[in-house]
């Protein structure tokens, strides 16, 4: 048996295609967004990817049981408008990708994709957050090669000047700049206390730029995060009137 393993339902062209990676992150906002556009664009499910060293799992959605780690496909054009790609993929995992599966899960799809002669990878990825509340949040990206940097440039993304990116995207875009591949890496700070959808959002209008043949709708999302924000904050609240002796505690072999 294969390490890893990639399934498709059926053949698909994805030359010229923008593959997008959400996977998660800082507040799962690689997921969140992934996730967001695959529902919203109605993208097909066309495949999965498989380990026997992934976590053993399957994701419930609208009652039906699908793969952890899926694969979409757009089969319209919504790279209409642009000269960035033909056609959109998005490859989506629900849960972080262990250590010693992140090289050889980057070789499964450069394998895959190779064959294909896509556009270019973006990849969704949060920082951690170092702003208060009020303070204006920016996108910031960074490319595997020129070319990628004047997309950045078009598209007003600032560029990350010193830093790192670890996990998944950090060693895929490390190995498309060795490649010199065609690779963008767009950051934004989100909460590492809670899935954080407003980070997401953040990401996702600059797709809606890029793409404009997309043309999300981001109320839902910035709704569910207004949500969820207010939940915290009340329980929040709440915690802190709480009488000390009736707070949870936390046995001591957990601290």
């Amino acid at each position: 048996m294969e390490e890893i393993s990639i399934k498709l339902k059926k053949d698909i062209d994805i030359s010229n295609s923008l593959v997008i990676l959400g996977f998660p992150t800082a507040g799962l906002i690689g997921s969140i967004a992934g996730n967001y556009i695959s529902n919203s664009l109605n993208l097909e499910r066309v495949g999965s990817i498989n380990s026997k060293y992934f976590m053993p799992s399957v994701i419930i959605r609208d009652s039906k049981p699908i793969p952890p780690v899926r694969i979409y496909h757009a089969d319209k054009d919504v790279c209409e408008g642009n000269d960035l790609c033909d056609n959109l993929v998005t490859i989506v995992s629900e849960f972080p990708i262990p250590t010693q599966l992140v090289n050889p899960l980057i070789e499964k799809i450069l394998s895959w994709t190779d064959k294909e002669d896509i556009s270019m990878f973006l990849g969704l990825e949060g920082l951690k957050s170092t702003k208060k509340e009020e303070d204006q949040v920016d996108v910031y990206g960074i490319g595997s090669n020129s070319k990628m940097v004047d997309v950045l440039k078009t598209y007003n993304i600032e560029k990350i000047k010193d830093g790192m990116i670890a996990g998944f995207i950090g060693a895929f875009l490390s190995a498309e700049t060795e490649r010199d591949d065609d690779m963008m890496c767009m950051l934004t700070e989100a909460n590492l206390a809670y899935p954080d959808s407003r980070a997401a959002g953040r990401l996702l209008e600059k797709v809606n730029e890029m793409l404009p043949g997309v043309d999300l709708d981001l109320k839902p999302l910035y709704e569910e995060a207004e949500k969820i924000e207010n939940n915290i904050k009340e329980y929040m609240k709440q915690s802190q009137q709480m009488p000390r002796s009736k707070k949870a505690t936390v046995p001591k072999m957990y601290h």
